[in-house]
């Protein structure tokens, strides 16, 4: 049995020895590519840089045999949340098509090289067509799809909620979880990983309490991530972003 392929990616092989990326298969993962780092602040500098990542993600895909509509999922590391408007601009103009625009996702990453205001993670699933998925009655604001089946890999976005109370909210994003799974053709048992997204440091125990006791002992748990962050807006309860293997 042949081992699967293993590429180093560089964005320039001749002359850099750090790899921005990896493709493992038909896998390929960029996790952390930096804006290039300027001197002033504001909107224009945060547009160039955004702008400047997603150029260096077609840069990395490119080396890795892949293409943009191949993407899977990216996530922006923002110094400034409160930048998302201009992040929503620059993702409308990279991927313009609603039925063709992968998951992604914002988080603020303050610890950031000096001046550099953005930074992107990306997964990619080479030769994999895109199924774009919807949740009935539920959409983002902002222009995010709210999942995407590759191949037999299911991405989200940060699915949401607006109950009261930790048992509640936990109890419709599961559902919503279950909705997006079975848009692709699976179900709740096809969850492999869930990244929480919680306000305190209590709603992290509690979501973390819930998720050990949701499943039954002959169960394997899909693995989970609890992440304190200010995502602004809202009250800290839980959102959650999934993984799927079909």
């Amino acid at each position: 049995m042949m081992a699967p392929m293993f590429r180093e990616l560089f964005l320039d092989p001749l002359r850099e020895s750090r790899r921005a990326g990896v493709r493992v298969g038909d896998l390929v993962v960029a996790p952390f590519l930096e804006g290039a780092p300027s001197a002033s602040g504001g909107a224009a500098a945060t547009r160039a840089q955004l702008e400047g990542v997603l150029a260096t993600m077609d840069l990395v895909l490119d080396a890795a045999g892949a293409m943009r509509s191949e993407v899977i999922r990216v996530t922006f590391f923002l110094r400034d949340v409160l930048e998302r408007p201009i992040l929503n601009s620059v993702w409308e103009e990279a991927f313009p098509d609603p039925a063709a625009r992968p998951p992604h996702k914002y988080v603020p990453a303050r610890l950031l090289g000096e001046g550099v205001r953005v930074a992107i993670g990306v997964l990619a699933l080479v030769g994999a067509s895109a199924q774009v998925l919807t949740i009935p009655d539920v959409a983002h604001v902002d222009p995010m799809s709210m999942g995407q089946r590759s191949g037999n890999v299911v991405t989200s976005s940060r699915l949401f909620a607006a109950e009261d109370d930790v048992e509640t909210q936990l109890t419709r994003l599961l559902e919503r979880a279950r909705l997006l799974l079975s848009a692709a053709g699976g179900e709740l048992s096809d969850l492999t990983q869930a990244t929480f997204f919680v306000g305190t440091p209590e709603i992290a125990e509690a979501v973390d309490a819930r998720w050990q006791a949701g499943w039954s002992p002959s169960e394997e748990p899909p693995v989970l991530h609890v992440i304190e962050a200010d995502l602004g807006g809202g009250n800290g309860l839980p959102r959650v972003e999934i993984l799927g293997l079909l």
